[in-house]
Protein backbone atom coordinates (compact mmCIF):
# COMPACT_ATOMS: atom_id res chain seq x y z
CA UNK A 1 0.00 0.00 0.00
CA UNK A 2 1.00 3.66 -0.36
CA UNK A 3 1.96 5.98 2.50
CA UNK A 4 2.84 9.59 1.65
CA UNK A 5 3.64 8.59 -1.93
CA UNK A 6 5.92 5.77 -0.72
CA UNK A 7 5.08 2.17 -1.58
CA UNK A 8 5.21 0.08 1.60
CA UNK A 9 5.26 -3.72 1.64
CA UNK A 10 4.13 -5.56 4.76
CA UNK A 11 5.09 -9.14 5.61
CA UNK A 12 4.00 -11.37 8.48
CA UNK A 13 5.80 -13.74 10.82
CA UNK A 14 3.58 -16.33 12.49
CA UNK A 15 4.12 -18.55 15.52
CA UNK A 16 1.78 -21.55 15.82
CA UNK A 17 1.10 -23.64 18.91
CA UNK A 18 -1.30 -26.60 19.23
CA UNK A 19 -2.77 -27.80 22.51
CA UNK A 20 -1.28 -30.99 23.98
CA UNK A 21 -1.20 -32.69 27.37
CA UNK A 22 1.53 -30.25 28.42
CA UNK A 23 0.19 -27.20 26.58
CA UNK A 24 -3.30 -27.12 28.01
CA UNK A 25 -3.91 -23.59 29.33
CA UNK A 26 -4.23 -20.31 27.52
CA UNK A 27 -1.04 -19.06 29.23
CA UNK A 28 1.11 -21.99 28.02
CA UNK A 29 -0.52 -21.85 24.58
CA UNK A 30 0.33 -18.17 24.14
CA UNK A 31 3.83 -18.63 25.54
CA UNK A 32 4.50 -21.51 23.15
CA UNK A 33 3.14 -19.53 20.19
CA UNK A 34 5.33 -16.57 21.18
CA UNK A 35 8.39 -18.84 21.28
CA UNK A 36 7.51 -20.16 17.82
CA UNK A 37 7.07 -16.57 16.60
CA UNK A 38 10.56 -15.67 17.86
CA UNK A 39 12.04 -18.52 15.82
CA UNK A 40 10.03 -17.53 12.74
CA UNK A 41 11.55 -14.05 12.94
CA UNK A 42 15.01 -15.46 13.54
CA UNK A 43 14.74 -17.57 10.38
CA UNK A 44 14.40 -14.54 8.14
CA UNK A 45 10.88 -13.32 8.95
CA UNK A 46 7.89 -13.52 6.57
CA UNK A 47 7.40 -17.20 7.44
CA UNK A 48 5.71 -19.43 10.02
CA UNK A 49 7.00 -21.79 12.67
CA UNK A 50 5.26 -24.50 14.68
CA UNK A 51 6.07 -25.01 18.35
CA UNK A 52 7.48 -28.52 18.83
CA UNK A 53 9.72 -30.45 21.22
CA UNK A 54 12.87 -29.16 19.55
CA UNK A 55 11.75 -25.60 20.17
CA UNK A 56 10.72 -26.54 23.71
CA UNK A 57 14.25 -27.78 24.48
CA UNK A 58 15.82 -24.72 22.85
CA UNK A 59 13.43 -22.41 24.70
CA UNK A 60 14.33 -24.07 28.01
CA UNK A 61 18.02 -23.63 27.25
CA UNK A 62 17.42 -20.01 26.28
CA UNK A 63 15.70 -19.31 29.61
CA UNK A 64 18.57 -20.97 31.47
CA UNK A 65 21.12 -18.82 29.64
CA UNK A 66 19.06 -15.70 30.32
CA UNK A 67 18.81 -16.47 34.05
CA UNK A 68 22.51 -17.26 34.45
CA UNK A 69 24.04 -14.57 32.27
CA UNK A 70 24.31 -11.77 34.84
CA UNK A 71 25.88 -14.08 37.44
CA UNK A 72 28.29 -15.37 34.82
CA UNK A 73 29.24 -11.81 33.92
CA UNK A 74 29.90 -10.90 37.55
CA UNK A 75 31.91 -14.12 38.10
CA UNK A 76 34.14 -13.41 35.07
CA UNK A 77 32.84 -16.48 33.21
CA UNK A 78 32.16 -14.18 30.26
CA UNK A 79 35.60 -13.12 29.06
CA UNK A 80 37.45 -11.66 26.07
CA UNK A 81 39.86 -13.51 23.80
CA UNK A 82 41.85 -12.16 20.86
CA UNK A 83 42.17 -13.62 17.38
CA UNK A 84 45.22 -12.33 15.47
CA UNK A 85 44.78 -10.60 12.13
CA UNK A 86 47.61 -11.33 9.70
CA UNK A 87 48.70 -9.43 6.60
CA UNK A 88 49.10 -12.22 4.03
CA UNK A 89 51.48 -10.07 1.96
CA UNK A 90 54.00 -9.63 4.81
CA UNK A 91 52.95 -12.60 6.99
CA UNK A 92 52.99 -10.27 10.01
CA UNK A 93 50.35 -9.61 12.65
CA UNK A 94 48.87 -6.16 12.19
CA UNK A 95 45.92 -6.41 14.53
CA UNK A 96 43.52 -8.59 16.49
CA UNK A 97 39.79 -9.11 16.80
CA UNK A 98 38.27 -9.07 20.27
CA UNK A 99 35.95 -12.05 20.74
CA UNK A 100 33.53 -12.57 23.62
CA UNK A 101 33.42 -16.06 25.15
CA UNK A 102 31.38 -17.66 27.93
CA UNK A 103 32.94 -20.55 29.87
CA UNK A 104 30.10 -21.62 32.15
CA UNK A 105 30.82 -23.69 35.26
CA UNK A 106 27.43 -25.39 34.87
CA UNK A 107 26.74 -25.47 31.12
CA UNK A 108 30.22 -25.72 29.64
CA UNK A 109 31.32 -23.55 26.71
CA UNK A 110 28.44 -21.44 25.39
CA UNK A 111 29.07 -20.08 21.86
CA UNK A 112 28.49 -16.35 21.30
CA UNK A 113 25.77 -17.03 18.72
CA UNK A 114 23.73 -18.56 21.57
CA UNK A 115 24.15 -15.92 24.28
CA UNK A 116 24.83 -12.66 22.43
CA UNK A 117 21.34 -12.47 20.79
CA UNK A 118 19.81 -12.99 24.26
CA UNK A 119 22.08 -10.31 25.75
CA UNK A 120 21.02 -7.90 23.00
CA UNK A 121 17.45 -8.01 24.27
CA UNK A 122 18.50 -6.55 27.63
CA UNK A 123 21.02 -4.13 29.11
CA UNK A 124 23.47 -7.02 29.43
CA UNK A 125 24.80 -6.29 25.94
CA UNK A 126 25.80 -2.80 27.09
CA UNK A 127 27.71 -4.24 30.05
CA UNK A 128 29.34 -6.91 27.89
CA UNK A 129 30.24 -4.39 25.19
CA UNK A 130 31.87 -2.08 27.73
CA UNK A 131 33.90 -4.98 29.17
CA UNK A 132 35.12 -6.01 25.71
CA UNK A 133 36.31 -2.46 25.04
CA UNK A 134 37.94 -2.24 28.48
CA UNK A 135 39.79 -5.54 28.04
CA UNK A 136 40.88 -4.53 24.54
CA UNK A 137 42.49 -1.36 25.88
CA UNK A 138 44.26 -3.33 28.62
CA UNK A 139 45.55 -5.80 26.04
CA UNK A 140 46.96 -3.00 23.87
CA UNK A 141 48.91 -1.65 26.84
CA UNK A 142 50.16 -5.13 27.77
CA UNK A 143 51.32 -5.79 24.21
CA UNK A 144 53.04 -2.40 24.03
CA UNK A 145 55.07 -3.32 27.13
CA UNK A 146 56.15 -6.49 25.31
CA UNK A 147 57.29 -4.43 22.32
CA UNK A 148 54.26 -5.00 20.10
CA UNK A 149 53.22 -1.50 19.06
CA UNK A 150 50.63 -0.03 16.66
CA UNK A 151 48.42 -3.10 16.77
CA UNK A 152 44.78 -2.37 15.89
CA UNK A 153 42.05 -4.18 17.82
CA UNK A 154 38.69 -4.73 16.16
CA UNK A 155 35.73 -4.61 18.58
CA UNK A 156 32.20 -5.68 17.63
CA UNK A 157 29.42 -3.16 18.35
CA UNK A 158 25.80 -4.28 18.68
CA UNK A 159 22.75 -2.42 17.42
CA UNK A 160 21.76 -1.81 21.06
CA UNK A 161 25.08 -0.11 21.82
CA UNK A 162 24.79 2.01 18.71
CA UNK A 163 21.34 3.15 19.88
CA UNK A 164 22.68 4.20 23.27
CA UNK A 165 23.27 7.97 23.29
CA UNK A 166 26.00 7.47 25.89
CA UNK A 167 27.98 5.14 23.62
CA UNK A 168 30.37 7.76 22.12
CA UNK A 169 31.17 9.09 25.62
CA UNK A 170 31.79 5.54 26.92
CA UNK A 171 34.26 4.88 24.11
CA UNK A 172 36.06 8.20 24.64
CA UNK A 173 36.21 7.76 28.41
CA UNK A 174 37.58 4.22 28.20
CA UNK A 175 40.29 5.11 25.68
CA UNK A 176 41.38 8.14 27.69
CA UNK A 177 41.42 6.11 30.91
CA UNK A 178 43.90 3.61 29.41
CA UNK A 179 45.73 6.25 27.33
CA UNK A 180 44.98 4.44 24.08
CA UNK A 181 45.26 6.27 20.75
CA UNK A 182 41.81 6.24 19.07
CA UNK A 183 43.22 4.99 15.77
CA UNK A 184 44.19 1.71 17.47
CA UNK A 185 40.54 0.82 18.03
CA UNK A 186 38.35 -0.26 15.12
CA UNK A 187 34.64 -0.55 15.88
CA UNK A 188 33.00 -3.28 13.83
CA UNK A 189 29.32 -2.82 12.99
CA UNK A 190 26.84 -4.70 10.84
CA UNK A 191 24.69 -3.26 8.08
CA UNK A 192 21.57 -4.27 9.99
CA UNK A 193 22.67 -2.28 13.05
CA UNK A 194 23.12 0.79 10.86
CA UNK A 195 19.91 0.44 8.90
CA UNK A 196 17.74 0.03 11.99
CA UNK A 197 19.15 3.09 13.73
CA UNK A 198 18.36 6.57 12.45
CA UNK A 199 21.00 8.05 14.79
CA UNK A 200 23.78 5.71 13.62
CA UNK A 201 25.55 8.17 11.34
CA UNK A 202 25.49 10.88 14.00
CA UNK A 203 26.99 8.47 16.56
CA UNK A 204 29.66 7.29 14.14
CA UNK A 205 30.54 10.84 13.06
CA UNK A 206 31.21 11.82 16.68
CA UNK A 207 33.57 8.90 17.16
CA UNK A 208 35.19 9.30 13.75
CA UNK A 209 36.02 12.92 14.64
CA UNK A 210 37.59 11.58 17.84
CA UNK A 211 39.81 9.37 15.68
CA UNK A 212 38.25 5.91 16.00
CA UNK A 213 38.27 3.62 12.96
CA UNK A 214 35.21 1.76 11.60
CA UNK A 215 34.57 -1.46 9.74
CA UNK A 216 31.35 -2.93 8.35
CA UNK A 217 30.94 -6.64 9.03
CA UNK A 218 29.08 -9.14 6.79
CA UNK A 219 28.92 -6.52 4.06
CA UNK A 220 26.49 -7.33 1.25
CA UNK A 221 23.87 -9.16 3.33
CA UNK A 222 21.65 -6.14 4.01
CA UNK A 223 19.61 -3.75 1.87
CA UNK A 224 21.02 -0.64 0.13
CA UNK A 225 24.53 -1.86 0.94
CA UNK A 226 26.40 0.31 -1.56
CA UNK A 227 24.44 3.41 -0.59
CA UNK A 228 25.37 2.94 3.07
CA UNK A 229 29.01 2.34 2.19
CA UNK A 230 29.17 5.64 0.33
CA UNK A 231 27.40 7.55 3.11
CA UNK A 232 29.06 6.23 6.26
CA UNK A 233 32.58 7.00 7.53
CA UNK A 234 34.05 3.48 7.22
CA UNK A 235 37.71 2.52 6.92
CA UNK A 236 37.22 -1.15 6.14
CA UNK A 237 34.58 -3.55 4.84
CA UNK A 238 34.46 -7.26 5.62
CA UNK A 239 32.64 -8.50 2.55
CA UNK A 240 30.36 -11.41 3.35
CA UNK A 241 31.84 -14.84 2.72
CA UNK A 242 28.96 -15.72 0.37
CA UNK A 243 30.52 -13.33 -2.20
CA UNK A 244 34.18 -13.99 -1.46
CA UNK A 245 34.22 -17.80 -1.70
CA UNK A 246 33.12 -17.89 -5.37
CA UNK A 247 34.50 -14.58 -6.67
CA UNK A 248 37.23 -16.29 -8.72
CA UNK A 249 34.71 -18.42 -10.61
CA UNK A 250 31.53 -16.31 -10.47
CA UNK A 251 31.66 -13.06 -12.47
CA UNK A 252 28.69 -11.57 -10.62
CA UNK A 253 30.36 -12.09 -7.24
CA UNK A 254 33.62 -10.69 -8.61
CA UNK A 255 31.82 -7.53 -9.82
CA UNK A 256 30.15 -7.03 -6.43
CA UNK A 257 33.49 -7.34 -4.61
CA UNK A 258 35.25 -5.02 -7.05
CA UNK A 259 32.48 -2.39 -6.87
CA UNK A 260 32.49 -2.49 -3.06
CA UNK A 261 36.25 -1.91 -2.96
CA UNK A 262 36.02 0.95 -5.46
CA UNK A 263 33.28 2.65 -3.45
CA UNK A 264 35.33 2.36 -0.27
CA UNK A 265 38.32 4.06 -1.85
CA UNK A 266 36.23 6.82 -3.46
CA UNK A 267 33.91 7.53 -0.49
CA UNK A 268 34.17 10.91 1.32
CA UNK A 269 35.62 9.19 4.42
Amino acid sequence: FVLASEVVEVSASIGISITTDLINTHETLLTSADTALFHAKRHGKNCYQFYDMELAVESSERLKIERNMKGAFNNQEICVEFQPLINIATNKIYGAEALCRWYSHDMGVIPPDRFIPIAEKSDMILMIGERVLEESCKALNDWAELGLHNVVISVNVSARQLSDKCFPDIVKRTLKKHKISPELIELEITETAIQNNKHAKEQLDILREFGVRFAIDDFGTGHSSLAYLKMLPVNEVKIDRSFIKDMLTNTHDAMIVETSICLLYTSPS
